[in-house]
């Protein structure tokens, strides 16, 4: 579901919500039901497949065996397919587990806050690297019964707030476990937040023989579901604000809110960004790497990020694109948003002897950092040694020179954005443009760089690579969204996805019923065939064209790739895909491209141009 469709059902919803706050509730409980009766389905027709294959060997002498064999595969493949899902919500946390004798004084805090709140106490805490504090349950297969508590705090956070402020933060978090938040709306918050573990996992894991319907199903139930349950998040938010208020103070809450902002983007700015770069030099992620997270948050909380972020966290509005309210309304519900509103700059960081995370872990703190950067490390090593595998195979293009070929200096341009950051790249884009005005994902590249800083020129560019690849437009929106919630002016999103909407419409034939072999020159057919041999893991390959609808246009290119799979497969991998999203960037040929898989939404496309004599390339 486009956000745009989202946004009208969750404003409908919210009217409904007001109008008829029982009748809204019951719609979603419903709703609810709705999930559980797919998944239970999703069991059922197993079993039923099962208990169909021992049937028939109960009926067919001759040929038991090896239906009670077949009978046991379906049952066995079926049930572990399904569960790998539903156990997802099940999964502990992999952040470092505290107990109350590391950290006896953030415990005692824990229990004299959860006596306020006449909650109950969690039963596990758990410490992180992220600048967050989030709580969350995990029911048993997705059912609300058998719940364990935990609650998760990030160091980055407890090491910028005071220990008022953070005690607000956790008297928040114990707030939508109090009976004071309504029951109906804390069980379907808390629920939400597996239902969105089940859709994340869903999208993770391609379809296979037995999944696809459950994965039809989720796609089809979740963006519908958590229309409901937004509605009624987004007020568990403030309850619980007004809970924070009440046992610790408005102050304190305002201040903990207003200095989250401006300390998250200077950490992403100054140092998660270096450090991640950093992967393309070392081969493993370094264990003591937020050692010195604090130090540089210190450094640069005066940067032009962190003001920056400063003042558009006075802008913004509230959106569909999270539970939480917007600082302003989060601010004028707690009364404090006049004082807000006249401060020039982010709040400066506590000392750090009068850190919460000094005063509250004590001793315990070096140890605790140790341990969460080796976890850290741990969790993100496959995906570091991936980056760095890859920063190898870009490190030649990006030392390359200009060329005169299309397809080798986007190869040369988009290196230098993966390794060196889209600023580093800015004069190549700049370059690569004069030569290629109709290169579309240059222009995106450019025009999120430049929304980046502010300037709207950059929405021209994201208009132009739409119209020259219509494949972009999901990426365009997101800039755009995010472009004008940051600038706090939703109007003005609209009017601009309308036109993007309109640009990636443009030019399009009206179907792929008109496929025809590709008239691609010999020059680019040779780049793109070493490309595609280059890679590996490419069983066959397919381009076929569609002119365009005004006969003078370039054609619209569409290029199937086969990822090779073992036989017994027949699903595509996360892995294959990721790497053909990564193709579909890196394959520039003149003309608007469209990259996919024989799978998923283009599979009829797929079928179509692959009966066409002509599409198939000779790797």
């Amino acid at each position: 579901m486009r956000q745009e469709k989202f946004d009208d059902l969750v404003g409908r919803l919210d009217a409904a919500a007001a109008r008829s706050p029982f009748l809204f509730r019951v719609r979603t409980a419903l709703w609810l039901l709705v999930g559980y009766f797919g998944i239970a389905l999703a069991f059922i027709i197993v079993l039923s497949c099962a208990a169909g294959m021992f049937l028939a060997a109960v009926l067919g002498q001759e040929q038991g065996v090896i239906f009670i064999w077949l009978g046991l595969a379906v049952l066995v493949f079926g049930l572990w397919m399904i569960g790998r899902v539903t156990w997802s919500i099940s999964i502990p946390p992999k952040e470092v587990q505290v107990t109350a004798g590391q950290v006896p004084q953030l415990f005692a805090v824990l229990r004299e806050l959860a006596a306020k709140a006449s909650a109950p106490m969690f039963h596990c805490v758990h410490v992180s690297e992220e600048m967050n504090a989030s709580v969350f349950e995990m029911p048993r297969f997705g059912l609300p019964f058998w719940r364990r508590r935990h609650l998760v705090i990030g160091l980055p956070l407890m090491s910028a707030l005071t220990e008022d402020e953070f005690r607000a933060v956790l008297a928040h978090e114990f707030g939508h476990l109090s009976p004071q938040h309504r029951r109906f709306s804390g069980m379907i918050y808390r629920l939400r937040r597996s239902w969105e573990r089940i859709f994340e996992k869903m999208e993770e894991m391609t379809a296979g023989f037995f999944l696809g319907f459950l994965r039809h199903f989720v796609r089809w139930f979740w963006p519908r579901f958590n229309a409901h349950a937004f509605v009624l998040s987004r007020t568990c938010e403030y309850e619980a604000d007004a809970a924070a208020a009440r046992h610790v103070g408005p102050a304190a809450m305002s201040q903990a809110l207003t200095r989250f902002r401006a300390v998250s983007r200077t950490l992403d700015e100054s140092f998660w960004a270096p450090l991640w770069r950093e992967a393309s030099t070392l081969g493993a992620p370094p264990a003591a790497a937020l050692q010195g997270m604090m130090q540089i948050l210190e450094r640069n909380l005066d940067s032009p990020p962190a003001l920056q972020a400063f003042e558009e966290s006075k802008r913004v509005h509230t959106t569909n694109a999270d539970t939480h309210p917007c600082l302003r309304d989060r601010l004028t519900r707690l009364g404090t948003w006049n004082t807000f509103e006249k401060l020039d700059r982010p709040l400066p960081l506590p000392q750090a002897s009068d850190s919460a995370a000094s005063r509250l872990l004590g001793p315990a703190l070096p140890e605790l950092w140790n341990a969460v950067g080796s976890q850290w490390a741990e969790c993100v090593k496959s995906h570091w040694e991936k980056r760095h595998a890859r920063a190898r195979l870009l490190r030649p293009f990006a030392e390359a020179g200009p060329s005169p070929r299309r397809e080798e200096e986007w190869q040369r341009v988009s290196a230098v954005c993966e390794l060196q950051g889209d600023e580093a790249a800015e004069p190549l884009l700049t370059d690569l443009l004069l030569k290629h005005a109709d290169h579309g994902a240059a222009r995106l590249v450019l025009g999120r760089l430049l929304l980046r800083r502010n300037d709207s020129a950059g929405l021209d560019h994201l208009k132009r690579a739409v119209k020259a690849d219509r494949s972009l437009y999901q990426t365009a929106s997101d800039i755009v969204h995010d472009y004008y919630w940051r600038l706090g002016d939703a109007q003005e999103t609209r009017k601009v996805l309308l036109a993007l909407d309109q640009q990636d419409h443009s030019g399009a034939s009206g179907g792929t019923s008109s496929i025809l072999p590709h008239s691609l020159g010999q020059d680019d057919l040779v780049v793109l065939l070493d490309r595609l041999r280059g890679e590996g893991g490419i069983a066959a390959a397919h381009l076929g064209m569609v002119p365009a609808a005004d006969g003078h246009s370039l054609p619209m290119l569409y290029l199937c790739l086969s990822p090779r799979r073992p036989w017994w497969r027949f699903w595509i991998s996360s892995d294959e895909e990721s790497q053909i999203r990564r193709l579909s960037m890196q394959v520039n040929l003149p003309g608007r491209t469209l990259v996919f898989a024989p799978a998923g939404r283009h599979r009829k496309t797929a079928r179509e141009m692959m009966l066409v004599p002509g599409t198939r390339l000779d790797l």
